[in-house]
């Protein structure tokens, strides 16, 4: 089973143009399952939001959060109710800002658009920081959204947030055995335009009968994300295999399959590449042997249209 979140956007309480009312119900209008709100440095703004999701008995859940907004990169702390004071944060040695963000209620820490075009035309927005352990963050925003356009190369490559570089960094980490799950973000200032973008989805147990928002989080904290421009993917480990189960219409912005041969890139930490023609109306079984990580990657002629959740192998 899989949940729709949105987890980076803004409201008035700092630099967007939609009040907590608007973006609550923009999300509810589109089909969002879980929203986080993340303004820029306050949680001024959560408590309205979560009144006018409770009052109109809306079918979404809120995540609250802040953006930490900081000279050296921009951190999303999913679960802080409260802004704290970072004045002392030191590139080189971050860590101490990531701890501080966890004892203030951040239960995901993640890196919002780590390459996006830095100084001197957007000071702060590139990430910066030195960081030396990789286990006090739990997720890369490796599609941030929010400049594109309907051209669909624009997604992999946009100059101004960098996401091509965010994929290939978050893929290297991964691979090197870091556990980070993999998101999108709308980064919604005001509303955006309706086109075909990357978007989150969380894989998670249909017996679960916690609220959306915390089996979002959980999702995240176990790597069970994945993107995707339309299909769902399905990844069941049996040993050394895995069994591979697409949901070609389960993203409701597919009007219909779009023409043309799919293939699904398998990437694992033994430098070994596996590609496979798909048909995704099949599912598949996969061999990968002496591997402790596995990426999967879902390609539409040459564009990418998916990367589902890494697995990791062997503990």
């Amino acid at each position: 089973m899989f949940i729709r979140a949105e987890l980076h956007n803004h409201t008035i309480h700092s630099d967007g143009a939609l009040t907590p009312e608007q973006l609550a119900q923009y999300a509810q209008d589109h089909e969002f399952q879980v929203i986080a709100l993340t303004d820029h440095n306050t949680a001024s703004g959560q408590e309205e939001m979560q009144a006018m999701i409770s009052q109109h008995n809306m079918d979404l859940s809120l995540i609250k959060g802040i953006e930490m907004t900081t000279y050296y990169g921009h951190v999303l702390g999913l679960g802080m109710t409260r802004m704290i004071d970072f004045s002392d944060l030191d590139p080189r040695h971050p860590e101490p800002f990531f701890v501080s963000m966890r004892k203030n209620g951040s239960r995901a820490i993640g890196l919002a658009h780590p390459f996006c075009i830095g100084k001197p035309i957007m000071v702060g927005c590139r990430f910066e920081m030195e960081v030396h352990d990789w286990s006090l963050i739990d997720y890369i925003e490796i599609y941030n959204t929010s400049a594109q356009s309907n051209d669909s190369s624009v997604s992999d490559e946009c100059f101004f947030t960098g996401n091509g570089q965010a994929v290939d960094f978050w893929k290297e980490k991964v691979l090197q055995g870091y556990r980070l799950a993999a998101v999108t973000g709308k980064d919604i200032h005001k509303a955006p335009e309706d086109n075909d973008v990357f978007i989150t989805f969380c894989e998670v147990d249909e017996k679960d009968m916690r609220p959306n928002s915390e089996k979002v989080l959980s999702s995240i904290l176990t790597q069970r994300t994945m993107v995707t421009k339309g299909p769902l993917i399905e990844l069941k480990q049996d040993q050394d295999k895995v069994k591979i189960h697409f949901e070609p219409s389960g993203y409701h912005a597919w009007k219909s399959l779009p023409e043309g041969s799919f293939t699904l890139k398998m990437t694992s930490d033994n430098g070994n590449i596996i590609e496979q023609m798909v048909n995704l109306h099949q599912d598949y079984t996969v061999l990968i042997e002496n591997a402790h990580v596995t990426i999967f990657e879902l390609f539409g002629g040459n564009d990418r249209i998916a990367i589902a959740r890494p697995l990791y192998w062997r503990t």
